[in-house]
Formats: C-alpha cells, structure tokens, sequence
C-alpha cells in the first residue's frame, strides 16, 4: 500500500484530498475550498471559483472572500445556493 494511501486513512480523509478539489459548507454562512485555481468572479452577490474539471458557483447576499491563498478559498456571507458547473 502506498504511503499517501496509508496516511489518509490513518487520518479518515477520502483518497482524493491531496491534490484533489475538497468543498465543505458550514451552515449558510461559509463555504470552504481546496483545489481553486482562480476567481473567475466576484461580487457581494456571486463567487465564481475556477476548480481543476468545473467552476464552483455561490450565490447569496453580503459575500465576501473572507480568505484566499494557495488552491484555497472561504467565501462568506449568506448562501443562498452552492453550484458545481462546467
């Protein structure tokens, strides 16, 4: 078994989560990203986050890019609606 394998189930993460795109949402208020690539969009009532085979749309009021870094991306604010298209 390979090491990357071991690590993630040792630690209970799906196999994709090095290098893959991870999307968790808390409540209505924030949605959590690994794997963005880019913002293709940003306005306080849409994110558009470019993700390595879709772009992920948010939709809501008072949106905010509460952090952003390396493949990573936190949009907050009120969702309203969470999309995953090409």
């Amino acid at each position: 078994m390979k090491l990357k394998k071991r690590l993630l189930q040792l630690v209970d993460l799906p196999e994709d989560s090095l290098g893959g795109s991870h999307i968790e949402i808390v409540s209505d208020s924030t949605v959590k990203v690994n794997g963005c690539r880019r913002i293709v969009e940003y306005s306080s009532e849409t994110v558009i986050l470019s993700m390595k085979e879709y772009d992920l749309t948010v939709v809501g009021r008072d949106l905010t890019l509460s952090s952003y870094g390396e493949n990573t991306a936190a949009v907050s604010g009120k969702i309203l609606s969470v999309k995953l298209g090409g």
